[in-house]
């Protein structure tokens, strides 16, 4: 029985300390794949930003083109009517030709805003990513550190119950030779 002891303070300490180490080495894991879910996801928003902003030129070229085609049927509805290019004609045609600048330029930047969206969320995402991989050093010391209190602590033990037996032996040995204890 005697035996026993120590043998199961050596057993607990070892499987503390690996444990301790495996435990870090999984969360170590688990911080890499965040990272790499990270980077995946920043390609992605990336690649949306570039989607984004190629939608809105197609969008603002099209809608350029629709508006000359509707102020060239206004200016000949206009024609047809009698109206020469002068006064209310000219004003109507020229507020319709602002308006469809303004509405070219507000799908150029709606696109705009949605692509820095994008964009900023890439970044986002490679600085989570950058982040969980700091964090993986961090994480396995702490393991090693855990691991090597394990280790001091079973010492500990191990220490206390040598004493304790050597004392106990001091003790018997001291009955036996008729002292007290």
């Amino acid at each position: 029985m005697a035996a026993l002891i120590p043998a199961a303070i050596i057993a607990s300490t070892a499987l503390s300390a690996m444990g301790a180490i495996q435990s870090a080495n999984t969360q170590a894991a688990q911080l890499e794949t965040q990272a790499r879910a990270a980077d995946y996801n920043a390609t992605m928003a990336e690649r949306q930003a570039a989607a984004a902003a190629a939608a809105s030129s197609v969008n603002e070229d099209a809608l350029r083109r629709e508006s000359r085609v509707a102020l060239g049927g206004q200016a000949a509805a206009l024609a047809q009517t009698g109206f020469t290019m002068g006064g209310s004609g000219t004003d109507l045609m020229q507020q319709s030709r602002v308006n469809a600048e303004l509405d070219a330029l507000n799908t150029r930047y709606q696109g705009r805003l949605q692509q820095m969206g994008l964009l900023s969320e890439a970044e986002l995402q490679r600085y989570e990513g950058a982040a969980s991989r700091s964090n993986i050093g961090a994480v396995k010391k702490a393991g090693y550190i855990s691991a090597g209190a394990s280790i001091l602590s079973g010492a500990a033990q191990y220490g206390m119950y040598s004493d304790t037996k050597a004392l106990r032996a001091e003790q018997r040995r001291i009955q036996l030779a008729g002292g007290t204890v």
